[in-house]
């Protein structure tokens, strides 16, 4: 997907009053949306001495590639990967 995309799709969850959650943790970003993550999003773009999404080890496959990440508001979770060059 092509950066103008992915600015659009995320601009349809922005406009529905979805938090962005990144830098937070997984207990900071509940406690923002009232309990739940559903209605959050973050991204994921670090990289780590070993190569991979800081925060993801080995056996966690969302940890090979960077990635925005989304909770819709019916407990969907939707990852979308990029490359970084």
């Amino acid at each position: 997907m092509e950066a103008p995309s992915l600015t659009r799709g995320l601009g349809k969850f922005q406009g529905n009053g979805y938090k962005n959650t990144t830098g937070m943790s997984a207990t900071d970003a509940k406690n923002l949306n009232g309990g739940v993550k559903e209605g959050t999003y973050h991204w994921d773009t670090g990289i780590g001495s070993d190569g991979r999404v800081l925060g993801h080890g080995a056996d966690n496959v969302h940890g090979n590639l960077p990635h925005l990440q989304i909770h819709d508001k019916e407990g969907n979770i939707i990852r979308i990967f990029y490359e970084i060059d």
